[in-house]
This record gives C-alpha cells, structure tokens and sequence, in this order.
C-alpha cells in the first residue's frame, strides 16, 4: 500500500479523487474520462501574476526555508547535486535555518570513475554525474558545515528487488526504475522510527522551476505537473510529507517572482538563445524536447546568490524507460529483471489509450498544468532584440 501523497496535487476523475497521476489513469482508461488536475488552482488564480513582487529572490527563499522549519520537527533536504536542490540547501543553511538531514541517492555500486565520461552530455551519461557533481557538492557542504547530517543512499539493490509492475505503478509521470528507488527511505531506520513516534517529518525537493514560455509575443508561466512529480513517496506505508520547495500553493508568490526574474533577465541581457527557447518551448505538439538549455539558461535569473558551475548532462528524451537509466540498462541487459522492466512498459503502453499520453506517441504521460499571463514582449521593448 502506498500512503497517498497530496504534493501533487489531486487528480479528479468524476466523483473520484487520486493523489497519484497513474492510479487516476488507469482508472479514467476504462470508460476514456477526462482527468482534471488541482494543484491548489484557486490560490494561484488569485495572483496578479503581471506584477512582479518587490520581496528579493533570495528573501523569499529564506522565507520559505523558515516555514517550513516550523511546520516540521525533522526536515531532509533532498539533495541530487543539481542547482535546484543546492540553493534549496543552502537556503536554510545560510540563513542559519537548521537542516536535520541532507539525503542523496546515487547508484554509487554501478557508477564510478572508470564509468565517468567527461564529454558525453547526453542523458544517457546521467550517471557521471554522480561522480563528478553529487558527490562533490556533498563534500564541499559537508566541509563548511560540518555538523550537517548527510546520507547517501546507494538504491541499486532496491531496484533489483522489484517485482513485476509494482515498481511501474509508483513512479508517476517519470516510469523508469530509478525513479521510485531514488527517493526511497525504507531502509533507514532512524527515519522511520522518527515518523512512526508521530514526530512530523518532510522531505523537501527543489521543484518546480518556472516554465515561462514565448508565445504569440506573450511571455506565460506554466505550472506542470510533470516537473512536480518528480517527488514519489519516501515510504510505502508511513505518513512521511513530501514538500516542493519553490512552485507551491503554500508559498505561490515565489513561483510568481521566478517568472518575472527568467524575463527580467532575458530582456535585460537581450538574450536571444532563451528568448528562442522559450519560443520553441510554446509550439504545440513538441515530441521530445529537452528541457535542459532552458534550466541552464535561467540558473543565473532564480538562483542570483548561487555560484554554480558543475556537470550537468541532458534532460531525458523520453519519461518511460528514461534514457537516463542507460546505466542500468546496461547492467541488466539479458537479465531477468532487465526483461520485466521492459516487458511492463510495454504492456503498460499497449493498455493505456492514447489520450492519457501526449497525444503524439507513448513517451510522456499527458502533461497537466495551468497557465499565467506576465507580460507582452513589446510592452516590455524586447522587439529590438530581434532587429538585424
């Protein structure tokens, strides 16, 4: 049994409500229902997201952290080596805003330097990037604070115990088998002791960046569910709270701030390449568009006190069997367990209609989001960007 999860939001389905996206699917297939998805829409609605709050970037992430400290009794910070999860860290910490734990989980006994490729920024050399950016930033941190609790999960073998379908039907829009093992806490103890003393414990993630597109001169911030989704629950059966960090309807203004921010900052510098991609980000239809150009775009806009300089591969081209998990592929090519992963997916495809995907081919699961209005460009004098 897994505990439902309301981070993402709630998935309506006629008279019946879903905290996870798969179970709603798999219930809408049987009579084609459409599927309405409730992030908390009526606090983001009430924003004016056409004006930019005067609070900094950085106070409201302080903001944020100290919330957040006291709503909780045990707080660990999720932490994949990435900018997100990094300027959530150090939100609290230099704000002097205690972190009880710092969890990692990386696939330390499959990956390690004779695997690293330095050059190789596909998605399918994701894994270098737990030797060469993961493991470094938690020692870097681990050497300015030097109290800091920090855990390492290496969740090999917790995937190599699924069993058929079980690990599928958790993972939500991103359907590869590290997705769930990742964030998977069932092994730790001391954790599940905390929870099941009734000690209130969250894990916080650094979701979801602004998805601010181009389109028809509009600038629009996206909110997905696809990037929210991320988080997946940290034990089966236990009460644990699952917290994303920056796009949340318990602190929507910082969402808003980010969005004028990725503006602000491509107009101000007349920064084509973003301004391009936010562009190709609005076309309708984009098969397989990765994402990572635009993240790396924007690091410098949402995170301005954040120095990071670090490896970084691409963004999957696909959620189901992720290319990312091109290590694990390898490692089980032949193998039993290599064979029910994709034997799964692909009976999850052939059952699944194809209105519940994105409409194109069966690679993503169908996106959820809402939409806001920033800006028009040419109010904000960007025309002259594009002038030769």
């Amino acid at each position: 049994m897994i505990i439902d999860n309301p981070l993402g939001g709630k998935y309506i389905v006629g008279d019946k409500i879903f905290y996870d996206k798969i179970s709603a699917i798999i219930h809408a297939n049987h009579t084609l229902a459409d599927i309405e998805w409730d992030y908390g829409n009526h606090i983001f609605y009430s924003l004016d997201w056409t004006k930019e709050p005067d609070t900094s970037l950085d106070e409201l992430y302080r903001q944020r952290a100290l919330q957040l400290r006291e709503k909780y009794d045990y707080i660990i910070v999720f932490c994949s080596g990435g900018a997100d999860s990094i300027n959530v860290l150090y939100s609290f910490l230099k704000n002097d805003i205690k972190v009880d734990e710092v969890y990692a989980g990386a696939p330390l006994s499959a990956i390690d330097e004779t695997t690293v490729n330095k050059s190789d920024l596909t998605a399918a050399n994701t894994g270098s990037e737990t030797v060469l950016t993961q493991i470094p930033i938690l020692k870097k941190v681990q050497s300015e604070y030097t109290d800091l609790k920090i855990t390492i999960n290496d969740y090999v073998d917790t995937i190599l115990s699924y069993r058929e379908d079980d690990w599928m039907l958790t993972a939500s829009d991103w359907m590869h088998p590290s997705t769930r093992a990742r964030y998977s806490l069932e092994k730790f103890t001391h954790i599940k002791k905390l929870v099941e003393s009734g000690k209130k414990v969250a894990c916080i993630y650094g979701s979801n960046k602004p998805n601010v597109v181009l389109l028809n001169h509009n600038f629009i911030c996206n909110i997905d569910d696809i990037g929210i989704n991320v988080a997946r629950p940290a034990f089966d059966d236990l009460p644990c709270s699952l917290e994303a960090f920056y796009t949340t309807p318990d602190f929507p203004l910082i969402a808003v701030k980010q969005a004028h921010a990725v503006i602000n900052y491509a107009v101000s510098t007349k920064n084509e390449y973003l301004l391009n991609i936010m562009r190709i980000k609005a076309a309708p239809a984009k098969v397989n568009y990765n994402n990572r150009p635009y993240e790396n775009a924007i690091i410098p806009a949402i995170y301005p006190s954040l120095d990071y300089k670090y490896f970084q591969t691409d963004k999957p081209n696909y959620a189901l069997l992720a290319d990312m998990d091109a290590w694990l592929y390898d490692l089980l090519d032949g193998e039993r367990q290599g064979q029910m992963f994709y034997a799964d997916i692909s009976n999850f495809r052939k059952s699944i209609n194809l209105k519940y995907f994105n409409g194109v081919d069966r690679t993503y699961l169908r996106q959820f989001k809402i939409s806001f209005f920033i800006a028009n460009e040419y109010q904000l004098n960007t025309a002259i960007i594009y002038e030769r």
